[in-house]
């Protein structure tokens, strides 16, 4: 555990003299304990209540996560392991998607809706309004 106060960095006590327990721990300075049950959530959980919420509703709307321990990449679960003390999850982003008009071999312009790229193409262009898809990282 952190030796320091999150609240004013100062060093914290131990109410027993020495543990190792971090529920044992608080600020003789401000009074931060580590006992309380906002703090223990805090420290326990890799993610706020919003952020486990929010993947858990898109879980239950859409039946697939991506999850993650903590620092590796992330992956997409339609059985994910619930451990929001080791893992992470957020709802699967959406795939970018946008239209592009290409000019020459080194030249394109990419817009938000195909209209606006059939819109602004003009005489230069080789090729109007080609569909663009991100491609999944996992195949």
């Amino acid at each position: 555990m952190n030796n320091k106060c999150p609240n004013c960095d100062h060093p914290l006590q131990c109410m027993a003299g020495h543990s190792a327990h971090p529920d044992n721990w608080y600020c003789s300075e401000c009074g931060w304990p580590a006992w309380e049950e906002e703090t223990k959530l805090k420290r326990n959980m890799m993610q706020t209540i919003k952020e486990m919420k929010a993947a858990l509703d898109y879980f239950e709307e859409h039946g697939k996560i991506e999850s993650r321990d903590k620092g590796r990449g992330w992956n997409i679960g339609t059985a994910p392991y619930w451990n929001f003390g080791t893992r992470e999850y957020r709802p699967v982003p959406k795939k970018l998607e946008c239209w592009v008009n290409v000019y020459s071999a080194e030249g394109f312009a990419t817009y938000p809706t195909k209209a606006r790229a059939q819109e602004v193409a003009g005489d230069l262009a080789l090729r109007i309004a080609v569909h663009m898809v991100e491609a999944d990282e996992q195949g």
